[in-house]
C-alpha cells in the first residue's frame, strides 16, 4: 500500500458515514455472523479494538482484521483501535488494517503508519491535543464523546480549528446523529448502542444498523 492510498481510504470512510466498533477479543466463529449482519445492513466500516497488548491479544485481533477484510472485500473498510506501540501497529497493518487509531497521539505509531501508507487516526480530547495532531501533519482526528454536550464540543473544535476534520466515537443513539452531523463530523463510530456483544441476535444488530444508517442519510438531505 502506498501513501497516496491514505486519502482514498479516509474518503471511503467519509462516504460510509459510520462504523461499528467491535471488541478485539471476539472469536473467529462469532465474527462470521457479525460480519454477515453488518454487510447485510449495510455497514461500510468496522473498527476492531485491541483488547490488550499481549502477544495473544494482538494475534487474535489481527486474525479478526484479516477475516473481516477477506469477508468484506471491497464492501467493508476495516481499522484497528487502541494501538499503543509500533509493533502492534505493524502486526495489524500486516493483517490488513486500513487505519490505525490509538488512545492518544503517538509519534512512533504515526511513523509506522506513514511508512506503511496507512492513515493514522489519533484520539484527541482537548484543544492542545488537536494542536499537537495538526502540528504532526494530521488533519483528521478521532474524538471520543457522546450526548448533546459532545456535539456542542465537536462544534467548538471545528470553529476553533477550521482545518481539522473530526470523527466522533461513542455510544450514540440514532436520535443524536443529526446533532453531530450539524456539528461537522465526517463520520460516527458506534459502540455498544450498535453492537451489544456476541450474544446479540443478528436480526437486532441489522435493525440497529439500519436505524443509524437512516439517521445518517436523513441528516445529509
Amino acid at each position: 500500500m502506498t501513501s497516496n492510498q491514505q486519502p482514498t481510504t479516509s474518503n471511503q470512510l467519509y462516504q460510509a458515514g459510520f462504523a461499528a466498533m467491535l471488541p478485539g477479543d471476539l472469536s473467529l466463529q462469532a465474527i462470521v455472523s457479525v460480519a454477515d449482519a453488518l454487510l447485510a445492513s449495510p455497514v461500510g466500516a468496522v473498527e476492531v479494538a485491541l483488547p490488550n497488548g499481549s502477544a495473544e491479544g494482538v494475534a487474535n485481533t489481527a486474525a479478526l482484521v484479516a477475516d473481516l477484510r477477506q469477508r468484506g472485500r471491497t464492501h467493508l473498510l476495516v481499522g484497528a483501535a487502541e494501538v499503543e506501540t509500533p509493533a502492534q501497529a505493524a502486526a495489524l497493518i500486516a493483517a490488513g488494517a486500513q487505519w490505525i487509531s490509538s488512545y492518544r497521539l503517538s509519534t512512533t505509531v504515526h511513523e509506522t503508519c506513514q511508512q506503511a501508507g496507512v492513515f493514522y487516526l489519533p484520539n484527541v480530547i482537548g484543544i492542545y491535543a488537536v494542536q499537537a495532531a495538526l502540528s504532526a501533519g494530521l488533519s483528521l482526528v478521532r474524538v471520543p464523546t457522546g450526548g448533546p454536550a459532545g456535539a456542542d464540543y465537536v462544534k467548538t473544535l471545528r470553529e476553533t480549528f477550521s482545518d481539522v476534520q473530526v470523527i466522533t466515537a461513542g455510544d450514540f443513539t440514532p436520535e443524536e446523529v443529526p446533532a453531530y452531523v450539524s456539528a461537522g463530523v465526517r463520520a460516527v463510530f458506534l459502540g455498544s448502542t450498535l453492537f451489544g456483544g456476541p450474544q446479540q441476535p443478528m436480526a437486532n444488530l441489522i435493525t440497529r444498523a439500519r436505524q443509524f444508517r437512516q439517521a445518517w442519510l436523513e441528516s445529509h438531505k
